[in-house]
């Protein structure tokens, strides 16, 4: 069952990580029953408790629609329907053939669903999975709760959490943490504000919150967390393991940065014992004017949540000027809007400042570097 690899999933990477992550896990250590639905998996545990876990999936490429379906899952359910149908063909070279245009328009399909989708997408999935009342867990807490009272009825301690699924693709943006940066990798996602502030809502009525961050296409799990809300300890458990809530900063939040309607279907030539395939493309971008007028005011925001020691992320056209402007934030003290960041730049030497971006190149995005 997906639901009982994903508690295994999350309760292995965090016993490895160690830390606060082994101490909870640790404490969801016990005997598994998967035979049942709402909750999806129960835990007994040693210390007479029994532990109720309900699984659910959240997308950040979704369909924009009323149920706001998976786009990953209904892409990788069709390319498996069409690989079964390929294997299926007597001629070898044609399966060769056919095998290679799957490839093809499975990476074409795939870009297109990352050009797509931006943060409130992935919000619009929370929001559907965890607190509406037409398809939320949330208003079901109490069900799930009296069906785990009825059925273990020898057990002293009944306790109930929520095993969430997270798929996405944020790989590349700038995460900004007490004066440290690093890129993300596909399938890391940290606590944007819309997220924590339901996730903190929603620990207020149950006692567990288990998070396995995965790309939106791939098995691998790439972070893990096991949240302890008892006694109001969710944020003190966020913090142990390395989540903090997180602004995001750039375009992409409440639209695409980029969009593709239409997908050039891609091409695929035998070319001896290979076949050379070009990949369908034909997204379009925003004005430069929209552009400049975000990196302007994610700028602004960036320097006065660094001066708080806020955690953000970035994408690239902010964090490359944030990092040319960083220096400014320790000078001055009063509070960055967009038309300051303007004159601070105006008054920049030219050279200053591409001597500024020619090293942001060079250290994240692999430009000019000499071989």
């Amino acid at each position: 069952m997906k639901e009982k690899k994903v508690l295994t999933d999350v309760l292995k990477f965090c016993l490895v990580a160690g830390g606060a992550k082994a101490r909870n896990a640790r404490l969801l250590d016990g005997k598994l029953d998967s035979s049942h639905e709402r909750p999806d998996l129960i835990v007994t545990t040693g210390s007479g408790t029994v532990i109720g876990l309900e699984h659910f999936c959240v997308y950040h490429h979704i369909s924009h629609d009323k149920k706001s379906k998976s786009k990953s899952a209904e892409l990788d359910a069709y390319m498996e329907k069409q690989r079964q149908a390929i294997l299926h063909l007597s001629d070898e070279d044609k399966q060769l053939e056919e095998m290679a245009r799957l490839i093809a328009q499975s990476i074409t399909h795939r870009v297109q669903d990352i050009h797509n989708s931006c943060l409130d997408d992935l919000i619009t999935s929370f929001r559907k999975r965890l607190i509406s009342e037409e398809y939320g867990h949330l208003p079901k807490v109490a069900s799930y709760r009296e069906n785990i009272a009825h059925t273990y009825t020898n057990f002293t301690t009944h306790e109930f959490g929520f095993l969430i699924e997270i798929r996405t693709d944020f790989g590349g943006l700038f995460l900004n943490d007490d004066y440290r940066v690093r890129q993300l990798k596909t399938g890391e996602m940290p606590l944007f504000d819309d997220i924590f502030d339901m996730l903190e809502a929603a620990s207020a009525e149950v006692d567990w919150i288990l998070l396995g961050f995965y790309p939106s296409h791939g098995a691998e799990i790439v972070n893990a967390a096991v949240l302890d809300c008892r006694n109001n300890k969710f944020k003190q458990s966020c913090k142990k393991q390395g989540l903090r809530k997180t602004t995001y900063l750039g375009l992409g939040k409440t639209s695409p940065f980029r969009k593709q309607k239409d997908v050039e279907e891609p091409t695929v030539v035998k070319n001896g014992d290979q076949f050379d395939l070009t990949i369908g493309s034909g997204f379009q971008v925003v004005s430069q004017a929209e552009l400049f007028s975000n990196v302007l005011e994610d700028t602004a925001t960036a320097l006065n949540l660094y001066r708080k020691k806020r955690q953000f992320t970035a994408t690239i056209p902010v964090q490359m000027v944030f990092e040319a402007l960083r220096s400014e934030s320790k000078t001055h003290r009063f509070l960055y809007k967009s038309e300051y960041v303007l004159n601070i730049l105006r008054k920049m030497p030219e050279g200053v400042i591409r001597a500024y971006f020619r090293d942001f190149c060079r250290r994240y995005l692999d430009v000019g570097k000499t071989k």
